[in-house]
């Protein structure tokens, strides 16, 4: 499988959700991921831009094990990805070993508190490898690049993790990182969010939001926060992953993530 999966989006503002639009494979370009996008870019931009990623997250599920988004074939066997470890919190792998008494209590919380230890065993018993998924579908890995008046290329790069999984993992991935990157820069994260969840149900992407993939995914951002040189002189910034993860934790079993007027934000 090649580094980087390319397409473009013609995403017009003005146009329902599933209005037609033209993929085409391009070569790899120098662009931005659209983590750093959402530091410098406008509120529409970044709408038109998730747009564009929920899209290719669509077109990229709804591929064969034989087939690349572009259309080509893959001359390579697609393998089967990895549960994300998270899913079996009593056994954490040798890479992620928590060094730092947060993410011990961290890794304490997930074992114990009974709401979030349901999410991870639920998602874990229900987890399907039914189709093509990146595996780590965070906004650092869509690269991004405006090629025309509401023409988006978008990239899916870091593919080590990429095979054949279930496209719930991807999507709420893409999910909470976009809704981090909203919030860092204090812009109202809902348009963004329904943006992603519309370019995605527009090409008939078989996952759905629910809490047990959003509280799982949570849990790893957490972790990973908690784990991260950066965040160590700034427990209050840690904490807040710890707060949005207890705020899906506690959120009822059947609230319509996938209506867009119940959004979490």
């Amino acid at each position: 499988m090649t580094d980087q999966l390319c397409m473009t989006r013609q995403a017009e503002p003005w146009r329902t959700a599933g209005a037609s639009g033209r993929y085409r494979a391009h070569a790899p370009l120098t662009a931005i991921n659209l983590a750093e996008l959402s530091t410098v870019a406008s509120g529409s931009d970044l709408i038109l831009a998730a747009r564009a990623w929920g899209h290719a997250l669509g077109r990229l599920h709804g591929r064969s094990a034989t087939t690349a988004p572009s259309g080509r074939p893959i001359e390579v066997p697609v393998t089967v990805a990895r549960k994300p470890w998270i899913l079996r919190p009593d056994s954490v792998p040798a890479h992620v070993q928590p060094d730092t008494a947060h993410a011990r209590d961290l890794l304490r919380m997930f074992r114990t508190d009974r709401r979030i230890r349901r999410s991870l065993d639920v998602l874990s018993r229900q987890w399907q490898a039914s189709c093509l998924m990146h595996g780590d579908a965070t906004s650092s890995n869509a690269v991004v690049r405006r090629t025309g008046p509401y023409l988006w290329q978008v990239c899916l790069v870091g593919l080590d993790q990429t095979g054949m999984g279930d496209p719930r993992w991807d999507l709420v991935s893409a999910y909470e990182s976009l809704g981090w990157n909203a919030r860092h820069r204090r812009l109202a994260s809902r348009p963004i969010l329904r943006a992603l969840c519309t370019g995605y149900r527009a090409e008939h992407g078989p996952a759905r939001l629910d809490r047990d993939a959003l509280v799982s995914r949570a849990a790893l951002t957490a972790y990973q926060a908690a784990i991260a040189p950066g965040f160590r002189r700034r427990p209050e910034v840690a904490q807040l992953y710890v707060d949005r993860l207890r705020q899906l934790a506690e959120a009822p079993r059947h609230t319509p993530w996938d209506d867009e007027s119940a959004v979490p934000t």
